[in-house]
């Protein structure tokens, strides 16, 4: 029986801009991704590709920030983390990232809203 040791690939934190009212930037929601990935070439490869799936997660993110069926339960609900794994299954393959954990660092509400 194989056992896989897991480790931890984590990205930059992220800001991302909200434009909810017509066309007005509502507020900037900082945030931080963990991926749980296997040791080995699994964590090489996601590493490698780490600048494609935070491009994808910020892409996947303000999508569903606009939405209030997807943030009704907060920034960092079931409903958004699946939608990243799925984004992960789609760049890396199905089962590479075992998970992703979403970590809100910041809100803040520009002067301008």
């Amino acid at each position: 029986m194989k056992h896989n040791h897991y480790s931890l690939a984590q990205t930059d934190a992220v800001n991302v801009t909200l434009t909810i009212k017509e066309g007005v930037v509502t507020h900037h929601v900082t945030v931080k991704i963990t991926l749980e990935v296997a040791e080995g070439d699994d964590l090489i490869n996601t590493e490698r590709w780490q600048i494609r799936l935070q491009n994808d997660f910020i892409a996947e993110l303000h999508a569903l920030y606009n939405y209030r069926f997807f943030t009704q339960d907060g920034y960092t609900n079931k409903k958004i983390t699946d939608r990243l794994q799925s984004s992960a299954d789609k760049v890396m393959g199905k089962g590479v990232i075992r998970g992703v954990e979403l970590i809100v660092e910041g809100i803040v509400k520009p002067s301008n809203s």
